[in-house]
């Protein structure tokens, strides 16, 4: 992402939907989900699902909208 605008920044909204699962030859409990900046998990984002059994699926989903401070990245 690069922060080209005429602004003093510039937003992006990042979105994620997914269907998640714990695999056949694991143990069925809560599975989480998180958007990362920098490789810090945002905590705002994190996504928790608590299967029932193995290999049922849950569907998660969550969006955060980023600024990016303009003239960054380029």
């Amino acid at each position: 992402m690069r922060g080209l605008t005429s602004q003093c920044r510039a937003r992006f909204k990042a979105y994620f939907s997914g269907n998640i699962a714990v695999p056949a030859d694991g143990t069925a409990g809560p599975v989480s989900l998180a958007f990362t900046l920098n490789g810090e998990p945002i905590a705002t984002t994190t996504m928790i699902a608590t299967p029932t059994a193995v290999s049922a699926f849950n569907n998660v989903s969550d969006m955060i909208y980023i600024d990016v401070p303009a003239g960054c990245c380029s």
